[in-house]
This record gives C-alpha cells, sequence and structure tokens, in this order.
C-alpha cells in the first residue's frame, strides 16, 4: 500500500519549520502555540477552540485544533477537524498536510508527536529459540531464552521555535538463557546527534559499546562509530536516500576467542520508497586478530509496513547476505562461502495511548559450503527459529 505525495512526514517538517510564519497571529492563538510547543495539548486544545470561537475562518487555529486532538489520541474528533481544512482548504499546504493525518488515521498510523523537548521510549521483550545457540566456539542445539530491555531518550531543545538538533541515548541489558552452561548476561548503551542542513537534509553521528558476559568468564566488549548523511529528494512523498559508514571493534575478554578480535567497517544505502517501504544495501569488511575468520559480505533488505486487523500494524522485513571469507578454513581446506535468508513478521497493537504489545517472528535459514566438523567456526548450515513478545511504551 502507498501513500502518494501526502505523508506524515511532510507534513510534520511544514508544522516544525512554520511556526514562525504566525507573528500576526490573534492572541489566542498564540497562546495555544505557546501550550502546544509544551505538549500540553490538553490545554492547547481549550485555547484553539476559543480561537476558532473568535475566528471560524482561521485556517491555522482549526488545523492545530485538529492536531492538538491527534496528539491526545482523540482521532476521531481530530479527523472530522482535519476532513474540514482538506476539504477548504485543498489545494494548500494546509489542506494536504491535514490530508496526509487522515490518511495515516485511516490507515491506523500514529505519528509522535515531535514538539516535546525531552521524549522516551521503554521496551522488555522475551524470545525464545527452539532450534540452535549460535556460539563460535560451542554449537548446541535445542530451546534458549532471552529477556531483554531497552530505554532510551531523546532530547530536541528547541531555539527559535523550531527544533535543529536531537539528542539521543540508549542503555539496554539482556539475560540470555542457553540449554548449555555457557549462560550470558550483558549490556551496553549508544547515543546519537542529529544535525538538520538544508532542503531537508540531515547528518548524524551516533557511537555506543556493548559488553556481554558467560558464566564463567567475560566474553566480550564492543563499541561502534557510525556517521549518516540522510538526502531528502522527494520529502513529499518520503522517498528519501540514506548513505551512511560506520566501524565496530570486538575485544574478547577471553583468552579461547582472542582470535575473533575484529574490527569490522561498513558502508550503506537506504532507499525509501515511499512511507510504507524501503530498500537497503550493506557492504561489510571484518579484519580480525586470526586471518582464519576475516571475510566481506553484502546484505540485501526490503522492508514493508502494511496496516492490519483491528487497527494493528503488519511489518515484514526480508533479508538476503552472502558472506565469503578471505581465506582457506584451516579445517576444510577450502574457502568457506555463506550465504542466509532472513524472514522477520512483526505485529504491534496500541493496546492504550502510547502503550503497544508487539509479537515477532523470525526464520533464517544458514546455508554454508562447509559442515560444521569441515570448518574452524563450529557450525555449518542450519535454520533458526525465533518467536518474541515485547512491550513497550513512548513517552
Amino acid at each position: 500500500m502507498r501513500i502518494e505525495k501526502n505523508t506524515v512526514l511532510a507534513s510534520l517538517i511544514l508544522i516544525l519549520f512554520s511556526h514562525a510564519a504566525f507573528a500576526q497571529s490573534p492572541a489566542r492563538f498564540d497562546s495555544g502555540m505557546q501550550v502546544f510547543n509544551k505538549a500540553n495539548y490538553g490545554q492547547a486544545i481549550k485555547e484553539f477552540q476559543a480561537a476558532l470561537e473568535e475566528n471560524p475562518d482561521s485556517v491555522e487555529s482549526r488545523f492545530y485544533y485538529a492536531l492538538s486532538l491527534y496528539y491526545d489520541y482523540r482521532l476521531d474528533e481530530s479527523r472530522a477537524e482535519f476532513s474540514k481544512v482538506a476539504e477548504k482548504y485543498k489545494d494548500s499546504p494546509w489542506g494536504r498536510s491535514a490530508l496526509s493525518f487522515i490518511q495515516a488515521i485511516d490507515l491506523g498510523f500514529y505519528a509522535p508527536a515531535p514538539e516535546k523537548d525531552l521524549s522516551g521510549y521503554l521496551n522488555i521483550s522475551y524470545d525464545t529459540d527452539d532450534n540452535i545457540a549460535y556460539n563460535q566456539i560451542q554449537v548446541a542445539e535445542g530451546e534458549d531464552t532471552r529477556t531483554s530491555g531497552m530505554l532510551s531518550l531523546s532530547y530536541k531543545p528547541t531555539i527559535f521555535s523550531y527544533k535543529p538538533i536531537s539528542i539521543s541515548c540508549n542503555s539496554y541489558g539482556t539475560m540470555y538463557y542457553k540449554n548449555t552452561d555457557n549462560n550470558e548476561y550483558g549490556g551496553g548503551g549508544d547515543a546519537s546527534l542529529y544535525l538538520p542542513l538544508l532542503w531537508g537534509t540531515f547528518f548524524s553521528v551516533s557511537g555506543g559499546s556493548v559488553s556481554d558476559y558467560l558464566k564463567y568468564d567475560p566474553y566480550y566488549t564492543s563499541g561502534y562509530d557510525e556517521g549518516r548523511l540522510t538526502f531528502n529528494l522527494f520529502g513529499e512523498n518520503l522517498a528519501w536516500t540514506s548513505i551512511y559508514g560506520g566501524s565496530t571493534n570486538i575485544y574478547y575478554a577471553s583468552s579461547a576467542y582472542e582470535g575473533y578480535d575484529s574490527h569490522d567497517s561498513r558502508i550503506g544505502i537506504r532507499q525509501n520508497l515511499n512511507a510504507l517501504i524501503y530498500l537497503e544495501c550493506q557492504h561489510k569488511y571484518s579484519d580480525t586478530r586470526s586471518d582464519n575468520y576475516a571475510y566481506m559480505s553484502d546484505e540485501y533488505s526490503i522492508g514493508a509496513t502494511a496496516p492490519f486487523i483491528l487497527y494493528s500494524k503488519f511489518f515484514v522485513l526480508v533479508k538476503y547476505m552472502n558472506k565469503l571469507f578471505l581465506n582457506d578454513d584451516p579445517v576444510g581446506h577450502d574457502q568457506r562461502h555463506d550465504t542466509s535468508y532472513s524472514f522477520d513478521i512483526n505485529v504491534t497493537k496500541n493496546i492504550f495511548k502510547y502503550l503497544t504489545l508487539g509479537l515477532r517472528y523470525n526464520y533464517t535459514m544458514y546455508e554454508s559450503n562447509l559442515r560444521k566438523d569441515q570448518s574452524v567456526l563450529g557450525y555449518g548450515s542450519y535454520n533458526d527459529h525465533i518467536l518474541s513478545l515485547s512491550i513497550s511504551y513512548v513517552f
């Protein structure tokens, strides 16, 4: 399903950069904008209602009244007000933006309000893996479970009535219970900085680290950094291109794993076809301490989102990876070549305002030209099935 030129992101861009245009607005509208920019949508609704009583023909008051209702999650009332704007001002930016939100409401998509200076995201999930626990030293077949949590905070300071930068931080932790004694516990964090440039283009930099521990000894620590430049080539229909590059350093604290110490570098490009579909291609080079594990890989993916029954969202991601090891395997005496196909299906449902329940299924088919007894890696071809249940809250 495709949302044509009028889309939610185009509307949000218009909103973010249009506040300064109302210097001569009536007092009631100005009061509404003040509380709206503070994310006090309940009070903003009252102020814009009063502004409409004074001037029922004010498109600005009508639009922000509808938008306040939207961010207060009163979607039916919001749609009715957006419809008034879209019908009366259909050839103006206001009308096109109103139509975008009408389409979003009809499709069951909710765009989180961008106006808060400080916002956050909390997610807790439980996974069960019924087939294989991938471990470079020991491969164990059977059921494994993992419990993980993530807390994300984003700060978007308001400067000159709009938000030119965004600073975000994430912290996360994982408990991974395997069917062997090699249970893992880990956690980490990352941070990123977002800087908008001209004509909708923006640049972001991010970095982070993670530590993982086995039951008996430390497993590994890793850090990463990435830069990403995004060109909004066709902002009106969400067809933009993101070009990025980054690196990851992994260091294993256990001597049994030290040959896996690596520096990975990657470059990628992502093309959004519209609001619901994207294509992505990534190239990766891994330089390891031991030449046995060095490789190059290419990964191609396509992701799509669609409305689902009972106002749910349905997301599917399909990936194909081609990995070529750079040297002959010392056990199999042949150059190892792996491919994988991955299918990721995720269904989410808003159960109350910003509280979302998610159900995810991931299937991966990993194929190799070498069996696990023919490779220093200790694993060959296998299938993997992972079922996840998660609950998340946006605030």
